[in-house]
C-alpha cells in the first residue's frame, strides 16, 4: 500500500526524519499522515499515475494553504522517488506535477482591509494600537517580534547576556519549554536592535531587582522562559481585542506585518530575507557592517511611526465597545458611563481598577466558555 507497500524495502519518514528537527518532525508527520496517507493509503503502490496526484493537490489547494500545498508536492515527489531507488516503481507518477492556485491565498477583505495574497498583516496603525494596548514586559515581547520580526521562540529564548547594549545575538529558542537551537543554520544570526526598543529595554533591566537581571529576558517568576501558548492566549490575543483589529492576532502576522512594511522604509528583498533569516541572506547580516547599519535604519524608521510616545499607566478602554459575543455582566459590575481605566493582566481579563472585578476573561482557544464571575488572578505559568 501507499507510501509503504512494503515497509522492509520502503521506509520514507525514518529515512527523512534525521533530517529533521523536533518541531519540524512534528509538522511534517501530520502532513504526510492527514494529507497524503489518509486520503491515498488505500490505493496499491502500483496504481498512481499523474492525474490521481494532480487532482489529489488540486482537492487540497480548495482547503489548505500554500505552504501545506508545497510539503504536499515535494513530500510525493520524494517518495515516488524513494520508491523508484528501492526498485518498487520503474518511474516516479510525482514528476512534473503542477503546485495549484490556492483558494486559500487568494485576495479578501476583512473588515475593509484588503489582503492581496489571502495571508493577514497589521498595518501600522494597527501594530501601534497593539502596542498601546500592552504594557511593560509584554510590550517588549511584541515589539521583539513585530519589530525585528523574531520569531517567538527566539525572542522567548533570548538571555540578558544575548543583548550587547546594540544588538542581540540569536543561538537559541524555546520549543514548548524546551531549549533547542534556532530553527535553521540561517536562522542563527546578530541582529541589530532599534533605538527604542534598546532604550525600553536598559529601563526594564533597571526596573529588575539585582537577582533578575540575569538569565532569560523573558522569564517567569522560577526563572524558566515564559510560554509562548500562554503568551499567545492571555496576553497577545486579548490585546488585539482591545486593539480592535478584526482578527486574531499571531505571532507569525506580527512577522508577517514586519516583512510587509519593510519596503516602505527603504529595504531591497535581499535585506528582508536578511531579516527573516529564511535564507543565506542571513549571512550578510552578521559580516556586512554596511548592510546591518541600513538595516538598523529601517528598523528605526519603522519604530518611530509604530511605537514611539505609547502611552503608560492603566489601559483605557470601554469594553462594551469591543465585539467578544454575548457577555453575561451583572449590573452592579458595570463600569459608569464613559471609558473607565481597566488593567489587562497577566490572566487574560479586563478588571475595573475600581472595584478589582472581573468584568471579562479571555479564554484559551480550548476553553468555551467565558468566566465573568469575580476571580483571583494567578500568576502567568
Amino acid at each position: 500500500s501507499f507510501p509503504t507497500r512494503r515497509s522492509s524495502d520502503l521506509k520514507y519518514l525514518p529515512v527523512k526524519a534525521g533530517k529533521w528537527k523536533t518541531s519540524t518532525f512534528g509538522t511534517n508527520q501530520g502532513i504526510l499522515t492527514n494529507q497524503i496517507i489518509r486520503p491515498l493509503g488505500a490505493l496499491p503502490l502500483g496504481a498512481f499515475d499523474k492525474a490521481i496526484l494532480q487532482v489529489h493537490l488540486n482537492g487540497l489547494a480548495k482547503i489548505y494553504s500554500y505552504s501545506i500545498i508545497q510539503h504536499v508536492h515535494n513530500f510525493l515527489g520524494d517518495i515516488f522517488n524513494e520508491a523508484v531507488e528501492a526498485d518498487l516503481l520503474r518511474k516516479s507518477p510525482a514528476r512534473n506535477l503542477d503546485i495549484p492556485r490556492v483558494e486559500r491565498d487568494a485576495p479578501r477583505v476583512i473588515d475593509g482591509q484588503t489582503f492581496l495574497d489571502g495571508k493577514k498583516y497589521l498595518t501600522l496603525d494597527q501594530m501601534r494600537a497593539l502596542l498601546s494596548a500592552l504594557r511593560g514586559r509584554d510590550r517588549l515581547l511584541v515589539m521583539f517580534t513585530g519589530l525585528m520580526a523574531l520569531r517567538p521562540g527566539e525572542a522567548l529564548g533570548l538571555d540578558w547576556v544575548d543583548f550587547d547594549g546594540e544588538s542581540v545575538n540569536i543561538i537559541r529558542r524555546v520549543y514548548r519549554g524546551r531549549l533547542d537551537t534556532p530553527k535553521t543554520s540561517a536562522s542563527v544570526a546578530v541582529l541589530p536592535v532599534p533605538s527604542l526598543l534598546r532604550s525600553a529595554l536598559d529601563a526594564y533591566k533597571l526596573s529588575l531587582p539585582p537577582a533578575k537581571q540575569y538569565g532569560f529576558i523573558f522569564a517567569t517568576r522560577s526563572g524558566r522562559p515564559e510560554s509562548r501558548d500562554n503568551f499567545l492566549n492571555r496576553v497577545l490575543g486579548p490585546a488585539g481585542v482591545v486593539a480592535k483589529i478584526p482578527f486574531r492576532v499571531s505571532f507569525q502576522i506580527l512577522r508577517r506585518s514586519w516583512a510587509t512594511h519593510s519596503h516602505q522604509f527603504g529595504a531591497t528583498d535581499v535585506e528582508t530575507e536578511a531579516v527573516l533569516r529564511h535564507t543565506s541572506g542571513a549571512i550578510h547580516l552578521v559580516y556586512a557592517r554596511a548592510q546591518r547599519d541600513k538595516i538598523l535604519a529601517i528598523m528605526d524608521a519603522l519604530a518611530e511611526v509604530v511605537a514611539r510616545g505609547l502611552p503608560e499607566g492603566p489601559i483605557i478602554v470601554n469594553p462594551w465597545a469591543v465585539s467578544l459575543g454575548p457577555v453575561d455582566i451583572s449590573e452592579e459590575e458595570k463600569p459608569p458611563e464613559g471609558d473607565t481605566a481597566f488593567d489587562l493582566n497577566p490572566t487574560g481579563m479586563i478588571v475595573n481598577e475600581r472595584s478589582g472585578k472581573v468584568l471579562i476573561t479571555f479564554p484559551s482557544r480550548h476553553e468555551n466558555s467565558r468566566s465573568t464571575s469575580p476571580i483571583e488572578s494567578s500568576e502567568r505559568e
